[in-house]
């Protein structure tokens, strides 16, 4: 019977190296997800800063042309240069009010995406170092399955 036992011990070998691989390529790919995952989320966060960008250069075109108007009807209305001017001043405070929002919510956005690949590639180390768990737990698996409980030997090598 002790080819039975050998064939068995065999079997479990294979059963926990090829257990021990499988998992370790899922560890693999999800390390790989992780990352690409962080980096996909990255580019939509910089995405909305350039359109941030665009939106923030549109809103200035349209607050200036609205500006000239109200100058312009305050100067065809006689209005004195004090209004004026203290509308200047309102409109240029207006101004970079907004621009300052912009480029907070930009700075947030970049934060986070900054934050997002770390964090994923935080995510990726952890689980390549699981990988090395598991290779050292299939190698303990694939040895106590060939090892005879009783005797401590070799189940294969006789």
């Amino acid at each position: 019977m002790p080819g039975a036992a050998a064939v068995k011990a065999g079997i479990a070998i294979f059963a926990a190296v090829a257990g021990t691989a499988v998992t370790m390529y899922g560890q693999a790919q999800a390390a790989k997800a992780a990352k690409g995952k962080a980096a996909y989320n990255a580019q939509l966060n910089r995405m909305d800063i350039e359109q941030n960008n665009r939106n923030r250069a549109i809103e200035k075109t349209q607050d200036k042309k609205r500006f000239y108007l109200t100058q312009e009807k305050a100067a065809n209305n006689n209005m004195s240069l004090d209004f004026r001017f203290a509308d200047l001043e309102s409109f240029e405070y207006n101004a970079l009010l907004k621009d300052y929002n912009v480029a907070q919510a930009n700075t947030t956005l970049e934060a986070r995406a900054r934050g997002g690949i770390y964090a994923g590639n935080v995510q990726a180390a952890a689980l390549k170092t699981q990988m090395l768990g598991t290779a050292i737990g299939g190698v303990g698996s694939a040895a106590a399955a060939g090892t005879d409980t009783k005797t401590g030997g070799s189940l294969i090598f006789n």
